[in-house]
């Protein structure tokens, strides 16, 4: 059997949505959620099986909707995959993908929890026998839309190129001036004690004090330097946001709740660390690593070297947890995100609320939606704090075989002691930047996960703003013969209407 790939659900209400993606990816074509949100005209409270219809037919499908019995599974004509719908076990209704029977039981993909097996007698109690049996037509033709990356900042980042030029001059200075503090460790211990030259001393004794002064001062400008730098990535890209989100539709508003479209500000948030972090952190990191690669290989190749051992441990733990990351952190930001609606409702609408005496129910689905919050903010903490502990046990085995290694060395005459003092000195400027680079990849996920939510607003279709005039010349009367209207499908606000206006 073809594997099967399992798509997760962005919003809690996404879960139709997803089961889409999961059928076109099985048939080989790709769009982003915001896409398939319009073309199967998901509203608020989530998607009808109407419009996972008419959106799979749209797409080149022909889609089978009926009311089955559990022999459906069985039967010879069954295709699979299909999407059934269920009451969960908090008696909400949801959408899941049966993709193939394996003896006696379901292969389930479930946009909230994953892929399960699962007897028929077992689905059946969940399930509401309502199925969608999508199959592609002769004509169907693959579609790819993916979302954007990243990359799709670089221009912003560019406006800010002299920002970034200076904080890495300001930076590069202040690594040579570290360089230059352990040094002065070497020259101390192995030059300046043995030959008791006071004088010697306070000159390099001072000369450190106007290194220490010169190194405070490019800190305080390049920090300076950073908040205009984050001042103007966040002015690009927010305000940027809240100009797209001002003129798109109504249909737009009416079918999103408010604590979704405020939640992307902290998405973008999320966006502007990340940028800022990459920017830097590439230029700044690489060289502080590069610089001090060569600096330490010319103290002492093979402890260098030594000390290079660590790399792999690192990328292990990194590749060990990058998935659980990315899956932990979409749910946090999902989890806030109905968090937010939940408070912003309760809020708008607290004068019904008192009305209604619905204060302990309204708080009752708070308290619901904080639990739910907290868990998954815990789950991602806690991930990220064993990710933190793997490499805090790499980094003390790194320093105890530096320190014992580097002091055999010294016994055997093949290192001095000073030049021991000052390499593992260095040493600590090396590492920090190079978890530093290591590091970003839990900023990077962070931020793409940000990114995709974040499209599903910015890449929406504004508005039609042009203010153009259109001028009827009207000779006869206005007939209108059968008019229906509606705001979604499945319900007709207008039905059947005819009516004449007489011309004057």
């Amino acid at each position: 059997m073809k594997k099967f790939k399992w798509i997760k659900q962005h919003e809690q209400k996404d879960c139709g949505i997803a089961c889409l993606a999961m059928i076109l990816h099985h048939y080989g074509s790709q769009l982003p959620f915001y896409r398939l949100r319009e073309m199967s005209n998901s509203q608020r409270d989530g998607t009808s099986a109407y419009g996972l219809k008419t959106c799979l037919e749209s797409l080149g499908f022909d889609c089978l909707a009926i009311e089955a019995t559990d022999e459906v599974w069985t039967d010879s004509e069954m295709t699979y995959p299909a999407i059934a719908h269920v009451v969960t076990e908090s008696q909400t209704l949801h959408y899941v993908v049966v993709y193939g029977f394996d003896s006696s039981e379901l292969l389930i993909a479930d946009p909230a929890h994953g892929t399960y097996k699962e007897s028929i007698d077992s689905f059946a109690e969940k399930w509401t026998n309502v199925l969608l049996v999508p199959k592609p037509r002769a004509d169907y033709q693959e579609v790819k839309e993916e979302g954007s990356s990243l990359r799709k900042f670089i221009p912003l980042l560019w406006k800010s190129k002299r920002s970034i030029i200076s904080i890495t001059l300001y930076s590069a200075g202040i690594i040579l001036f570290s360089v230059l503090t352990s040094l002065y460790f070497q020259v101390l211990i192995d030059d300046l004690i043995p030959r008791h030259n006071y004088r010697l001393l306070a000159l390099v004794t001072l000369a450190l004090a106007v290194i220490f002064l010169a190194r405070a001062a490019f800190s305080w400008l390049r920090q300076k330097l950073l908040i205009r730098f984050g001042q103007n990535l966040s002015k690009g890209l927010l305000l940027d946001y809240l100009d797209h989100v001002m003129k798109l539709p109504l249909k737009f508003f009416e079918t999103r709740q408010v604590g979704d479209i405020m939640s992307r500000f902290l998405d973008a948030n999320r966006i502007i660390d990340a940028l800022a972090s990459i920017s830097l952190t590439l230029i700044l990191d690489i060289l502080t690593v590069v610089s001090l690669s060569v600096v330490l290989f010319i103290y002492h190749p093979l402890l260098f070297s030594i000390n290079l051992m660590i790399l792999p441990f690192y990328a292990w733990v990194v590749y060990k947890y990058y998935r659980r990351f990315d899956q932990a952190k979409e749910e946090e930001m999902a989890s806030a995100s109905h968090l937010n609606s939940e408070i912003i409702q309760n809020l708008s609408g607290i004068e019904t609320i008192k009305a209604l005496a619905s204060e302990e129910s309204s708080l009752k689905e708070l308290k619901i939606r904080f639990n739910d919050y907290m868990k998954k903010s815990k789950k991602a903490q806690s991930l990220e704090n064993n990710q933190s502990a793997l490499k805090n046990i790499i980094d003390v085995c790194n320093q105890v075989g530096t320190l014992g290694i580097g002091a055999y060395f010294v016994l055997q005459g093949r290192l001095s002691l000073g030049q021991f003092i000052s390499f593992h000195a260095l040493i600590v400027y090396f590492t920090e930047p190079l978890k530093n680079i290591i590091n970003l990849q839990l900023k990077l996920q962070s931020a793409q996960v940000a990114n995709e939510r974040l499209d599903e607003v910015q890449l929406l279709d504004e508005e039609d703003q042009s203010n153009e005039e259109i001028s009827l010349q009207l000779r006869e009367g206005i007939i209108v013969d059968q008019l229906g209207f509606s705001y979604s499908p499945e319900e007709m606000v207008l039905e059947d209407i005819s009516f004449s206006i007489p011309y004057g």
